[in-house]
C-alpha cells in the first residue's frame, strides 16, 4: 500500500481547503438540509445529469462536522480508492494459483501504481470527485462479491445488483456496473437458462435504473452534441483511444496526446488478444472472469464519456486528469488478464512498461499540482473578500476568484452560491465585514501607482501595478489585501504572514521583512471610465474587518 501512502502525502502537501467548481453546490444543500424534509429533498438534486444521492449522504454530514473543510473530503476520496483496491487484492489472490503465485504480487504492485498515481491529481485534490471514485468502488465491490461470496447464487446476484444500483447513485457511469458483473455472474449458474436470465435481468434493471434517474431526480444536463461520435466516427475513436491510454500517457517524454494514443492502442490490442486467448482456452475463463468485468466497466465508462464529450477532441481526453480515474480500470484489467494469459517474460515486460510509465507520470504530475496549490492558496486567503468584489474580473485568469472555478462564466454563475456561503459564514465569508479607515492601525502601506501628484492616464490595454506591505497581529498564516476603486472591489491578493513577528512601521515605507510584501497587476479595463482613486485594504482575521493601508504619498488619481 505504499502508493496509497504516497497519495496521502500528496493530498497533505498539495491539497488546499478551497471549494472548487462543483463544490459550490454545497452551500445551497447545507442551507436546505437544515430541516429533515429539506435534507431528504436535496438528495434528489443531480449534478448535471449525474444522480449523486449517495455522495450527498457523505458530503452534507461531513461539511457540517468539519465546517465545510474540503480537504477532509479529499482523504475520503482516497479511502474509497483504498476500499476498491482491497477488493482487487482479494480478486487477484482468489485466482492466483492458475497463473503462478509470484505473478500476483507483481500485478498488484503495478495496479497500485496505476490506481494511486499522481496523474489523478484532479481526483485527489478535489473532494467532489468522490462521486466518481465512490461509484467505481461500488462497481468493483459488485464484481468482487459475486465472484468471491459463498452465498447462494441468487443472493450473490441480488447483492451485486444492489451494489450496481449504488454505483449509479454516485454518477451516471455507474450504470455500466450492471453489465460489468455479467462475466462473473454466468459462472455461478450451471445451466444456460439461468445464465440468460441473469444477463437479461441485468440489462432490464439497467434501463429501469436509468429511468429512475431520469424521472426521480432534478437534472441539469450540460449542453453537448451526443451524436458527435456518429457524425465523426474517426474523431470519436481517436478520443476514445486517447481516453483509454491517458493514465499511461503522462510520462512527459512525449506529448500526452501522442503517448496516450499509443498506450490506448496497445491496451486495446493486448486486451483483445487476451480475450481471444481465453476463449481458445476455456479453462482460463474462471480466473479471468472478474478482470473481464473490471475491463468492461472501464471501457463502458470511457464509451459514455466519448458519447458525451467526444467533441472535446483527443488532446482533452489525453490530458484531463479527472477522466483517468475511470479509464485506469482498463489498464488494471489488461494487466491482470496478461498475468493469466502471457508467458512469464512477456508478462514481466508488460508489467514493467506499465509501472515505468505510471511512475514517470506521477513525477510529471507534481508540476501541475504545485500550480494548483499556488493558485488555490491565493484564492483561499482572499475568499473572504468575495462579497466585496465586482464581477468585472470574474473571468480574469489571474483574478481573485478564478481558481475556484477556472472556466469562462463559471465564477459569475456561482456568485449566488458564494452569497449563500457568506450567509452561512462558511470559510470566513460574510456580507457584513466592516471597513476601518484608522491611521492608528498601522497594518501596512500602499504604494500608489500614480506619481508626481498628477493623474495617471490609462487605456484598456494598460496595467496598473499596485504594491506595498501588510502585516497584522493574530498569527494568521496569510491574509488578504483588497484593492478598491472607490467602494467597488477590483482584485485581491494573498500576503504570507510570519507568525513569529509583529507588524511594525518600516522607516522607508517598505517592509523590512520581504515576507510581508505584496504586489498586484490590475488590468485598466476593470476600472471605471473617468477619474478614480485606488485604495488598499488588508483583512484582519482576528478583528474580522478590513483595515485601510496608508498611502504615505497621498491618494493619487487615475484617469481612463
Amino acid at each position: 500500500m505504499m502508493p496509497a501512502a504516497a497519495v496521502y502525502w500528496f493530498i497533505s502537501r498539495y491539497g488546499v481547503n478551497l471549494p472548487y467548481m462543483d463544490d459550490w453546490i454545497m452551500p445551497g444543500a447545507l442551507r436546505q438540509a437544515s430541516t429533515l424534509r429539506g435534507f431528504f429533498s436535496q438528495l434528489f438534486y443531480a449534478d448535471t445529469d449525474h444522480a449523486i444521492l449517495i455522495p450527498r449522504l457523505v458530503f452534507v454530514p461531513l461539511a457540517h462536522l468539519t465546517h465545510w473543510n474540503v480537504k477532509v473530503g479529499m482523504f475520503t476520496v482516497l479511502l474509497s480508492s483504498i476500499i476498491a483496491f482491497l477488493s482487487l487484492i482479494r480478486l487477484a489472490e482468489s485466482d492466483g494459483q492458475s497463473s503462478g503465485a509470484w505473478r500476483v504480487p507483481v500485478a498488484l504492485f503495478v495496479s497500485a501504481l496505476l490506481m494511486f498515481s499522481f496523474v489523478h491529481y484532479d481526483t485527489w485534490l478535489h473532494d467532489w470527485q468522490l462521486t466518481h471514485d465512490m461509484g467505481n468502488m461500488f462497481a468493483v465491490l459488485a464484481i468482487a462479491f459475486i465472484t468471491l461470496s459463498r452465498s447462494t447464487p441468487m443472493t450473490r446476484v441480488a447483492t451485486a445488483w444492489a451494489f450496481c444500483f449504488a454505483a449509479s447513485m454516485c454518477y451516471l457511469g455507474g450504470l455500466v456496473a450492471w453489465f460489468a458483473i455479467i462475466p462473473s455472474a454466468i459462472l455461478i449458474f450451471p445451466d444456460r437458462r439461468h445464465r440468460l436470465f441473469v444477463c437479461a435481468a441485468s440489462g432490464v434493471f439497467s434501463v429501469l435504473n436509468w429511468l429512475f434517474i431520469r424521472f426521480a431526480f432534478v437534472l441539469y444536463p450540460t449542453p453537448t452534441n451526443w451524436l458527435f461520435w456518429l457524425e465523426h466516427p474517426l474523431l470519436g475513436l481517436e478520443y476514445f483511444t486517447a481516453l483509454i491510454g491517458a493514465p499511461l500517457g503522462q510520462a512527459g517524454f512525449l506529448a500526452p496526446v501522442v503517448l496516450a494514443l499509443i498506450s490506448g492502442v496497445i491496451l486495446i490490442l493486448l486486451g483483445l488478444w487476451s480475450v481471444g486467448f481465453i476463449f481458445r482456452e476455456p479453462e482460463l475463463y474462471r480466473s479471468a472472469a472478474a478482470w473481464l468485468g473490471i475491463g468492461l466497466f472501464g471501457l463502458g465508462v470511457s464509451l459514455m464519456n466519448t458519447i458525451g464529450r467526444g467533441s472535446y477532441t483527443a488532446p482533452i481526453a489525453a490530458s484531463t486528469s479527472r477522466y483517468m480515474i475511470d479509464s485506469v480500470f482498463v489498464a488494471v484489467a489488461v494487466l491482470h488478464l496478461s498475468r493469466v494469459t502471457l508467458r512469464s517474460l512477456e508478462f514481466i515486460t508488460v508489467a514493467a512498461l506499465f509501472g515505468v510509465l505510471s511512475v514517470l507520470g506521477s513525477a510529471a504530475s507534481l508540476k501541475p499540482a504545485r500550480h494548483i496549490r499556488r493558485d488555490r492558496l491565493r484564492a483561499a486567503a482572499c475568499l473572504v473578500a468575495e462579497p466585496y468584489l465586482s464581477t468585472r474580473a470574474d473571468d480574469y485568469e489571474l483574478g481573485t476568484l478564478y481558481p475556484t472555478c477556472p472556466l469562462p462564466g463559471c465564477v459569475t454563475r456561482f456568485r449566488i452560491n458564494y452569497n449563500v456561503a457568506a450567509l452561512l459564514g462558511l470559510h470566513g465569508m460574510s456580507n457584513h465585514l466592516p471597513f476601518v479607515d484608522d491611521p492608528n492601525l498601522p497594518y501596512g502601506e500602499f504604494v500608489s501607482p500614480a506619481t508626481d501628484g498628477k493623474p495617471l492616464d490609462l487605456n484598456d490595454q494598460k496595467m496598473v501595478r499596485a504594491s506595498g506591505w501588510a502585516a497584522i497581529p493574530g498569527g494568521a498564516a496569510s491574509t488578504c489585501v483588497l484593492i478598491t476603486d472607490g467602494r467597488i472591489g477590483i482584485l485581491a491578493t494573498s500576503v504570507p504572514q510570519n507568525k513569529n513577528s509583529r507588524p511594525m512601521m518600516p522607516p522607508a515605507g517598505d517592509s523590512s521583512d520581504p515576507e510581508y510584501k505584496w504586489s498586484l497587476a490590475i488590468p485598466a479595463r476593470f476600472l471605471d471610465p473617468g477619474k478614480s482613486v485606488l485604495e488598499a485594504w488588508v483583512y484582519d482575521p482576528a478583528g474580522r474587518r478590513f483595515v485601510r493601508l496608508m498611502d504615505l504619498g497621498g491618494a493619487k488619481q487615475l484617469s481612463k
